[in-house]
């Protein structure tokens, strides 16, 4: 149901930060949210907006790192979501403007880990050798909708000034 949910420039707004906010600055002491329920609000509607609201976040974390001199030229999702919420990876592709490549094996996080413990043992001169060798190919890859890029280039604006009232709130 909630694959159907074409968003808007007026679409509720969430705020992921359900556990504390993770950046700019780390603030555990910051809350999530929900703006822009109504009473036709269904299920559907709130997953929704949790799944665009970890997009934000996800592209608030990409925007600081890029501000920090960081290029990033491929998103790769690895894990359980990933993996599982094809709806998820496609917001997340239409929220940054970026094509998300998510992994085809289950165990990626795990082998990760084990890339680079290989590198750090001489298994392997490099991480790109090491991924050559043991990481799965990618598994689908989500292209980015421009159309909805655009409405959500003006959620996120919104998701931004939602956090900026948070912390207001919170700090006084």
């Amino acid at each position: 149901e909630a694959a159907k949910i074409v968003p808007t420039e007026n679409s509720p707004v969430a705020l992921d930060w359900i556990n504390g906010r993770r950046t700019p600055y780390a603030d555990q002491t910051l809350k999530g949210a929900l703006s822009g329920l109504t009473l036709g609000s269904d299920a559907p509607a709130v997953m929704n907006m949790l799944l665009e609201s970890t997009a934000f976040g996800a592209r608030a974390i990409l925007e600081c790192f890029e501000a920090g001199g960081v290029e990033i030229d491929k998103i790769i999702a690895i894990g359980g979501v990933a993996r599982k919420s094809s709806l998820g990876m496609q917001i997340l592709a239409d929220v940054t403007g970026r094509a998300i490549h998510v992994t085809s094996d289950d165990q990626a996080p795990a082998i990760g880990a084990a890339v680079f413990a290989s590198v750090a043992a001489g298994l392997y001169s490099d991480v790109p050798t090491a991924q050559q060798a043991l990481c799965a190919p990618v598994g689908r890859v989500h292209q980015p909708n421009l159309e909805r890029k655009k409405v959500y280039d003006k959620l996120y604006k919104d998701y931004i000034s939602l956090g900026e009232y948070e912390e207001k709130l919170r700090r006084g």
